[in-house]
C-alpha cells in the first residue's frame, strides 16, 4: 500500500486525510483521471516506475458501542496506528486514539483496555474482532491503495514489446482486483453481519462531522507537502465525486 512508500515519496500522506472518498468506484475515478499523470510524475522522481495505483478497501471502525451522533465519539478509546494524521482525525471527533501495536488489539478490545478499533472488513473477520466488539460503523474514513511499481532504470532498459505487455497486463489486472476487492468486501461485510455484528452507517449530519474533522488532518498534511499537493488531491476527488 501506499503507507510504507511515504518515506520516499512524502506528497503520498496526502492519501491519510480521511473521508477523502466517499466509496471505492469514486476514488477509482479519481485516480485514473488527470491526476494519475501527478502520481507518475512523483513516482519518476523516486526513480520508480508506477504501474498500478487501485484502491482496494477502506478502514472502517468496530466499537463496543452504537455510533449515532458525533457526541458518542467523545472519549471512546480506540486503538490507532501511531500515524500524526489518523490520530489528529481521532482527536478532533473527540476520542481518545490509542496506539497500540496489532499483535495486542484483540486482547486490548476483550479487556476493555480499548473501546474501539479501525481496520477493513477484511481484517475485522480473519481476527475475528467480531468476538470482542458488537458494533461496525461504515465510516469509509481512509481508502487503502495497492501500488506496484518497478525501478525505473531496469523499466527503461526493457525492449518496447516487453513495456507494452506489462502495461496491458497492469490494465487487465487493475479491472480484476477492483471487481475482486469490491466483491470480497461484500462478501465479509455480510458474513460480519451474519455472526451478529451490528452495522451502522453515518447518516447525513454524523456524516458531515466527519468531514469537519478531517479538517485537522489536511492542516498539517498541508504542513507537511504544501497547498499546492493538498489542493490537487482535493480538487480532483471533488471532481470525481460529481
Amino acid at each position: 500500500t501506499t503507507a510504507p512508500q511515504v518515506g520516499f515519496i512524502p506528497e503520498l500522506a496526502i492519501f491519510d486525510i480521511p473521508m477523502l472518498y466517499p466509496n471505492l468506484d469514486v476514488s477509482r475515478k479519481a485516480l485514473s483521471g488527470a491526476f494519475r499523470a501527478k502520481l507518475e510524475e512523483w513516482y519518476d522522481r523516486a526513480g520508480l516506475k508506477l504501474l498500478l495505483f487501485e484502491p482496494i478497501y477502506y478502514r472502517e471502525t468496530t466499537t463496543s458501542r452504537p455510533i449515532n451522533t458525533v457526541a458518542d465519539f467523545s472519549g471512546l478509546k480506540i486503538r490507532t496506528m501511531e500515524n500524526e494524521y489518523h490520530m489528529a482525525f481521532w482527536k478532533a471527533l473527540g476520542a481518545n486514539p490509542t496506539p497500540l501495536s496489532f499483535a495486542e488489539l484483540y486482547v486490548a478490545l476483550q479487556q476493555g483496555t480499548v473501546d474501539a478499533q479501525e481496520n477493513p472488513y477484511e481484517i475485522m473477520w480473519s481476527s475475528k474482532f467480531y468476538e470482542v466488539q458488537k458494533y461496525l460503523v461504515n465510516t469509509h474514513h481512509i481508502a487503502f491503495i495497492l501500488s506496484i511499481n518497478i525501478n525505473k532504470g531496469i523499466y527503461e532498459s526493457m525492449p518496447d514489446e516487453y513495456k507494452a505487455i506489462i502495461t496491458e497486463s497492469m490494465k487487465e489486472a487493475a479491472e480484476y482486483l477492483f471487481d475482486l476487492a469490491k466483491s470480497k468486501n461484500d462478501a465479509m461485510l455480510a458474513s460480519l453481519k451474519e455472526v451478529g455484528m451490528t452495522v451502522m452507517d453515518p447518516d447525513p449530519a454524523l456524516q458531515a462531522e466527519l468531514k469537519k474533522a478531517a479538517a485537522e488532518t489536511v492542516k498539517l498534511i498541508r504542513k507537511n507537502v504544501g497547498d499546492a499537493v493538498v489542493d490537487e488531491v482535493l480538487k480532483s476527488a471533488e471532481e470525481a465525486a460529481k
